[in-house]
């Protein structure tokens, strides 16, 4: 390919994520061959053509009769030489650094800027997906160098936005979801509901508010370690789950016009999915436990190619049959709904993996079809300052009342109200929390404001330097201690806090 020809297919491809409207992005990675696939026994099926194309099964001459010997049943037909064509292609000699910054880099940047974003590795078992995703110490894969791509960015945010990282790892492993970084020995399985407003929602999965990339490793390195694990004859190391790391980001901008806050919050979330490989009995040599996780690893995956080609029609009114599995409909959004995403199929490029490597690049090929629609997660709330006030107060008196009931009732406790006591010190305390959240809102708000006048207050010096302001406009100007006695002075709405409209799936503001 041309370098004009390249530069051109590479604009195309930044174009595709940035639309509102794009489709998957799908890249191949052929990997190396390895021991178990000798090229005197097996020959080549993968052959990259350049950055974007890729044959299959290519025609040859000249194979020898130990490889015909060796090889299927179909090497002796005629070849399939079939042409691929993707928005990348990855040869064996790719490296870690070019997969990342070809494929996920700019699904992070985009959630960094508010979009849902999800990267997912599939392929057949020991094609390369837990390589590629989460690699070795020496040689890390997408997981790691996005979490250091995402603080790197955090570190360059000013402390005002209040930028906030949090993750969760889960793992999918025979249709249950287990907590891969939750202490309690033995597995947990838990429960995935459906929330109107935030779609799939794991229920009792732990959330971990991240403030350092080593702190995101170590986590990572412990969910790791407890990922279902066990070798087969296909793969020494194979991955006996889906595993799933979920990484929520937001940040907060705020402006101040007269006595109202206009805050806006951004909400990016991540999905980075290790997919288990697809198997054949005849090729793992499983029994006992092992060939029924490999049943329901192969049902999950099937859910997820029906799920592929239902959407790849884009036919109005189709079923996609997400509740098949647990797997899609934690890719619902992944997959057809308010997300950038972007799809690694894994292959092996030896004769031995012939028709999984085929199905892989056929099932790629499908999901290069997929349409997705990405949203910006927005959320803006106006709040007046009057408002901290009243709410402030109305805690005040609930805990007086409460105090009040308290001591009332300790005078009667021999009457069997000892239970009736144990829940009024739990409202009494859970009211003591409120009103500390609401004075810490306060002062914070306070701060931002004294920060904000003290900028009016420089900007009106320089006016009067330099003529553009008259002396008496500036005694017109209020203090900011004249704001806040004002504000506190004047009669609270019945309604104190003014919400605007919420843009994007995630969003939600708590005031």
């Amino acid at each position: 390919m041309s370098s004009a020809a390249a530069s051109a297919a590479e604009d195309g491809v930044k174009e595709k994520e940035k639309s509102a409207s794009s489709s998957i992005v799908v890249a191949v990675r052929v990997r190396p061959l390895n021991e178990r696939e000798p090229v005197s026994l097996y020959r080549r099926v993968v052959v990259p053509v350049d950055d974007q194309v890729l044959v299959f099964d290519p025609a040859t001459k000249g194979m020898s009769d130990r490889q015909k010997k060796a090889g299927y049943a179909f090497e002796s037909k005629r070849a399939l030489d079939s042409k691929f064509a993707f928005d990348h292609v990855f040869g064996e000699g790719a490296s870690q650094t070019e997969i990342y910054e070809k494929t996920t880099k700019r699904v992070v940047l985009s959630v960094l800027d508010g979009y849902n974003g999800s990267v997912f590795a599939y392929g057949a078992t020991g094609s390369g997906k837990t390589h590629t995703m989460i690699g070795v110490e020496s040689d890390p894969g997408v997981m790691v160098r996005t979490m250091h791509d995402i603080f790197e960015a955090m570190s360059g945010i000013e402390a005002a936005r209040r930028p906030k990282v949090t993750m969760s790892y889960m793992e999918v492993y025979n249709e249950t979801i287990r907590d891969l970084l939750f202490d309690r020995d033995g597995p947990s399985s838990l429960q995935l509901r459906e929330d109107p407003e935030k779609g799939a929602v794991v229920q009792g999965l732990s959330i971990f508010k991240m403030d350092t990339a080593n702190d995101v490793f170590s986590l990572l390195d412990k969910g790791n370690q407890k990922r279902t694990q066990s070798p087969t004859e296909a793969n020494a190391q194979s991955s006996r789950s889906h595993a799933v790391l979920d990484i929520r980001i937001e940040l907060k901008d705020e402006v101040t016009a007269g006595e109202n806050i206009s805050a806006s919050y951004i909400k990016g979330k991540l999905l980075l999915v290790d997919l288990a490989g697809s198997e054949r009995a005849s090729t793992t040599m499983n029994q006992g436990g092992t060939l029924i996780e490999g049943a329901n690893i192969n049902r999950s995956l099937l859910a997820l190619g029906n799920c592929i080609n239902a959407l790849a029609r884009s036919k109005e009114n189709t079923h996609i049959p997400f509740r098949d599995s647990k797997l899609t409909r934690l890719l619902k959004d992944s997959l057809g709904g308010n997300c950038k995403t972007v799809m690694i199929a894994a292959v092996s490029p030896s004769s031995l993996s012939f028709e999984d490597t085929h199905n892989t690049l056929k099932y790629a090929a499908r999901a290069s079809k997929i349409k997705t629609k990405a949203i910006k997660n927005t959320v803006t709330a106006d709040v007046h300052m009057s408002q901290y006030n009243a709410i402030i107060s109305d805690l005040t008196s609930e805990i007086q009342n409460l105090k009040k009931e308290l001591s009332t009732r300790q005078g009667t406790a021999a009457d069997g109200t000892d239970l009736e006591l144990s829940r009024l010190k739990s409202e009494l305390s859970l009211a003591q929390g409120r009103l500390h959240a609401r004075e810490e809102q306060l002062r914070e708000f306070l701060d931002d404001a004294a920060r904000i006048m003290g900028i009016l207050e420089e900007q009106q010096k320089v006016l009067l330097e330099h003529g553009l302001m008259k002396e008496e406009w500036h005694g017109a100007v209020p203090s900011l201690k004249q704001v806040v006695e004002k504000s506190l002075a004047e009669p609270i709405s019945p309604f104190p806090i003014r919400y605007a409209h919420v843009r994007g799936r995630e969003g939600e503001c708590v005031c």
